[in-house]
């Protein structure tokens, strides 16, 4: 009788063990290609969920494969907490290019620093870009490859009659030249990781297609290429735009500012680049409308699709590159200086604010940063004017609405705008205006195909807006305020004890424009991310306020 239970819980063992997922590999869907690879290599099960979803399903799931190894792909927002379970090991760098390198290091023995892998030598390969070619570009067959593929090819010098160089884009699974021209002693993995290789005069960008920005955006970043037909078709728009401005301004404040940014851009001129989110939604966004007819994104959900389509008409002006997104970063912030002069009536204080703002690194840093930030701030700009000489007319409310609006699309918190004017103003013509811009944003956004789901999922992911995160918030917020306030404050103070400039007492706008400001301040305190940029518009509302006294 014992020989035959005991081999009935043999046979039942086996059974469970068979249908037991041995090692399981989890990661979110923005990492799923890296996921099914190392799955692959392991010969193990890969599991992929939403992003940053804690989703009892999912869990269960989990649970019920019974592995005995999980090995999860990403940081604790990509992948949460809910899923570390039972023996579990988490490969999680700060952002997926060093998640990536984790991978190849622990698992395929391949050592990785720096920004991007590098074969066979960094300084080879910058070599290599920074020259004149006929370079010939095979995209992969991947809506992201050939987009980006596009945009390579405009950032790169070109000879079409000189040393003919091959360019893959892609990875072996979207890119079947690539594949069979992969001659190189190193896995077909690394073609999925952020890597730039130079070989047999071929040059390899890799990654998956939730990297691949990465690579082009790391590899090119400092390496910015102009071209003299473009330079000079900048230089005129730029010229032309200035002397429309000071037709309206006529003041030799606003020359000297002029000379002041020509010089500090030409100074600065190597020092420009661009923010992670802004290669993957705002740039990404921009060449999807460009190359695929319509609006979509890498990282999706984002309802700030604005500045895509400011990229999308700035791209029919200049082509798809590094050199255009540089150009149009100055082009905004000369479009900023020319409204702040034309917002103060005494243009002496419109050159104090200009050069306050290029003394506060923050502000600097975004005006060579490529980002949501100085878009948005030019609009605040354009429309803070429009709301100081405001006389009530219909089409002044509707140009306000609709700048407004278009703001909005760039950043949400544009809305509180015409709603603190309301509430100031409290008459009909403010009320219309805060209502037409809410109607218009809502419109344009359904036409833009931008989503606000996103954002909502992002707090939910983190927990939601507690009151741990609001004290954790003003604790890391404040000191950088203050900072960053500190230089604006002490020149006010300044004009007002030496100079003895008079306080002007009976203008309420000024006091609409530090209420602004206030509101500013306090939306970061209530978000779950923490980023010292959030800052910088109400940094820029306090300094235009602090001026607006002396403005008489």
């Amino acid at each position: 009788m014992k020989k035959p239970l005991i081999l009935f819980f043999i046979i039942l063992t086996l059974i469970i063990n068979h249908s037991s997922a041995q090692t399981v590999v989890v990661g979110s869907d923005q990492d799923k290609t890296l996921v099914y690879q190392l799955s692959e290599h392991l010969n193990a099960t890969p599991f992929i969920i939403p992003w940053g979803s804690t989703d009892e399903k999912y869990v269960n799931e989990l649970k019920n494969l019974n592995a005995t190894e999980i090995i999860i792909i990403g940081g604790k927002y990509s992948v949460p907490e809910c899923f570390n379970i039972g023996n579990y090991k988490r490969f999680a760098g700060k952002d997926r290019v060093e998640t990536a390198y984790l991978v190849l290091s622990n698992f395929y023995n391949i050592n990785c620093s720096g920004n991007l892998i590098f074969y066979p030598s960094k300084e080879l390969i910058l070599k290599t870009i920074i020259e004149k070619r006929n370079w010939i570009i095979i995209e992969g067959n991947s809506p992201i490859s050939k987009k980006w593929s596009k945009f390579i090819y405009y950032s790169l010098k070109k000879d079409h009659h000189g040393n003919k160089t091959v360019i893959y884009v892609g990875n072996i699974n979207n890119n079947p030249q690539m594949r069979d021209n992969w001659n190189i002693k190193l896995p077909y993995i690394v073609s999925f990781c952020p890597a730039v290789i130079y070989y047999n005069n071929t040059l390899y960008i890799t990654g998956s297609d939730e990297n691949l920005p990465s690579t082009i955006g790391r590899l090119f970043a400092k390496h910015i290429t102009y071209e003299f037909n473009d330079l000079l078709l900048f230089f005129i728009i730029l010229l032309i735009t200035s002397a429309i401005f000071y037709y309206y301004i006529r003041s030799p404040y606003y020359i000297v500012a002029l000379i002041i940014s020509a010089l500090w851009i030409f100074w600065h001129k190597y020092d420009f680049g661009i923010v992670w989110d802004a290669l993957f939604v705002y740039l990404d966004g921009a060449l999807s409308l460009l190359y695929l007819g319509h609006y979509e994104t890498i990282i999706s959900g984002r309802s700030f699709c604005g500045l895509s389509y400011c990229l999308y008409v700035w791209f029919h002006i200049f082509k798809p590159s590094l050199e255009s997104i540089v150009f149009y970063q100055i082009y905004m912030f000369f479009i900023m200086v020319g409204f702040i002069f034309l917002y103060f009536k005494r243009k002496f204080l419109g050159l104090i604010v200009m050069l306050i703002l290029l003394g506060i690194p923050l502000f600097k840093k975004y005006i060579l940063m490529f980002s949501t930030e100085l878009t948005f701030l030019t609009f605040l700009m354009i429309i803070l004017h429009i709301l100081k000489n405001f006389k009530g007319k219909n089409l002044e409310i509707i140009i306000l609405s609709l700048l407004t609006s278009i703001s909005a699309l760039v950043r949400v918190h544009s809305l509180a705008i015409p709603l603190i004017y309301a509430f100031y103003q409290k008459n009909k013509q403010s009320l219309l205006y805060l209502m037409l811009s809410i109607v218009l944003y809502l419109t344009l956004l359904f036409i833009s195909g931008g989503e606000i789901y996103g954002y909502v999922g992002e707090i939910s992911t983190k927990g939601g807006i507690s009151l741990d995160i609001f004290i954790k918030n003003v604790i890391f917020y404040l000191p950088k305020f203050l900072m960053d306030i500190a230089f604006p404050i002490t020149v006010l103070l300044t004009l007002f004890i030496i100079k003895r400039e008079k306080i002007i007492k009976n203008s309420s706008f000024k006091y609409y424009i530090l209420t602004l400001a206030v509101v500013f301040l306090i939306m970061p305190l209530f978000w779950v991310a923490q980023e010292e940029r959030y800052l910088l518009t109400s940094v820029f509302l306090f300094t235009v306020a602090g001026f607006e006294f002396f403005d008489y």
